[in-house]
């Protein structure tokens, strides 16, 4: 599934989608950041019907993590 994701943080997303996953979902998710591809273990753990779904980030390596903070940072910058 490709959806946009908002409210980006360490911990986790939010998934704007239709077509929404159950809560307690195990997910393993890859992000897209600028030609950065990050891969999360990650859990559903809210569910808006027809809206989208709040994933938390589990477990992520440690060059990922340092690749989801930069992004984060340089987010902040700009903003």
């Amino acid at each position: 599934m490709r959806e946009q994701t908002s409210d980006l943080s360490l911990g986790g997303c939010y998934v704007k989608t239709i077509a929404t996953i159950s809560v307690g979902t195990n997910l393993r998710v890859s992000l897209w950041l600028g030609e950065d591809k990050v891969t999360i273990s990650a859990m559903v753990v809210t569910r808006h019907p027809e809206v989208g779904n709040g994933i938390q980030f589990l477990a992520m390596l440690p060059q990922d993590r340092n690749r989801v903070r930069s992004f984060l940072e340089s987010r902040r910058v700009s903003d």
